[in-house]
């Protein structure tokens, strides 16, 4: 079970991958918020990719009993702002 200090660690943690995956694409929509939820959602997608294809963890981190990959969750991220650029991006005629 997580703690409090724990949850805001990981939180904090997704913010930065999420907010690192927006500068490099140069996309920055929203706040902090916004960069946790494409950290958080972002790292559940670079999961997904190294259990289907069964690969190994670039960077592993360690936090009370939880463990996340920042490697993957960079990689999620980065993926998930991609996808959302495509879609929101503006038409041009």
């Amino acid at each position: 079970m997580l703690d409090i200090v724990e949850l805001v660690i990981i939180l904090i943690v997704a913010g930065v991958c999420g907010g690192i995956a927006q500068a490099m694409l140069g996309r920055r929509r929203g706040n902090f918020l916004f960069s946790i939820i494409i950290g958080v959602i972002g790292a559940y997608v670079g999961t997904l990719l190294v259990r289907q294809f069964g690969w190994s963890n670039i960077l592993p981190l360690t936090i009370g009993d939880s463990s996340i990959d920042l490697g993957w969750a960079f990689v999620g991220s980065l993926l998930l702002v991609f996808l959302l650029s495509m879609i929101t991006r503006p038409r041009r005629r």
